[in-house]
C-alpha cells in the first residue's frame, strides 16, 4: 500500500520560529487577555510605518495599564467601549428564492 498524498507526514517536523514582531503580540494578548477592561488586539502601524501592536480597550482606566512597548514594538491603545458578542438571528429564507443550482 502506497500513500500519494501532496504532503507527507513527519512527526518530528520543526515548527517555524516565530517573528519578533509575533512574539510580542503574543506577549501582549498573554498579558492583557484576562484583565477587565482590555476587548481585543490587533496587528497595525504607526505613522511611520513601524509595525504597532493595537490593543483595544473599554476606557481610560484599562488604556493607562498598557505598556508603552512590548519587544521593541509600540503599542497603542485605542478605547472601544465594551465590546459585546451579538446573539445570533435565524432568518427565514423564502423557498422560492434560493437557487438550488448554487
Amino acid at each position: 500500500m502506497s500513500e500519494n498524498a501532496a504532503m507527507s507526514y513527519n512527526p518530528h517536523h520543526e515548527i517555524a520560529e516565530l517573528s519578533p514582531f509575533q512574539t510580542a503580540v503574543n506577549d501582549v494578548q498573554k498579558q492583557y487577555a484576562s484583565s477587565e477592561g482590555f476587548e481585543g488586539f490587533g496587528k497595525g502601524k504607526t505613522t511611520d510605518g513601524q509595525d504597532a501592536i493595537i490593543v483595544f480597550v473599554r476606557n481610560n482606566e484599562a488604556l493607562s495599564k498598557l505598556a508603552s512597548n512590548v519587544g521593541g514594538f509600540p503599542v497603542i491603545g485605542q478605547i472601544t467601549g465594551e465590546v459585546k458578542i451579538l446573539p445570533v438571528v435565524e432568518v427565514a429564507v423564502p423557498a422560492e428564492s434560493v437557487d438550488p443550482t448554487v
